[in-house]
């Protein structure tokens, strides 16, 4: 239930993908070190689109994932690994769906359309989505489980 860093669930998904980055010896983003265990791996999801970081150079490895910023790499990830996400789930109207910010919105629409999210179940039986929360480590091997 520990919350999880953007470095560790990028590395979860170049690990899901099962790809090499022995080749990769250098990482764009200053403020990840060349020599970082998860450098290759934030290189790797940076050069194919699925991260961009807080700015060109800043990608913010310690910081934990937002709940939104997981949603979005993980639909990122799902176009570059040509995974299609299926949209058999009614669209949710999540309670909090106004504080979901704009470059993130489609992404958990879509992935929740697509039965990988679902929310959290508020005490009145709505569901929200809590955004800006942490994500935790049982959250990203749920999702990740899921597409």
């Amino acid at each position: 239930n520990d919350d999880i860093t953007r470095a560790e669930f990028v590395k979860m998904i170049a690990c899901l993908d099962g790809v090499d980055v022995s080749a990769i010896t250098t990482c764009r983003f200053k403020d990840v070190a060349d020599n970082d265990f998860f450098a290759p791996y934030i290189e790797w999801a940076a050069q194919n689109g699925i991260v961009l970081g807080y700015s060109d150079d800043q990608f913010g490895p310690y910081d934990t994932i937002s709940r939104e910023q997981m949603a979005t790499i993980v639909c990122r990830y799902a176009e570059y690994a040509g995974i299609l996400l299926g949209n058999s789930v009614e669209a949710a109207n999540f309670t909090d769906a106004s504080c979901i910010s704009d470059y993130a919105a489609g992404c958990v629409k879509a992935l929740q359309q697509a039965g990988v999210i679902c929310g959290i179940l508020n005490d009145d039986g709505s569901f929200c989505y809590a955004p800006q929360d942490p994500a935790t480590r049982d959250q990203a091997c749920k999702i990740l489980s899921l597409i």
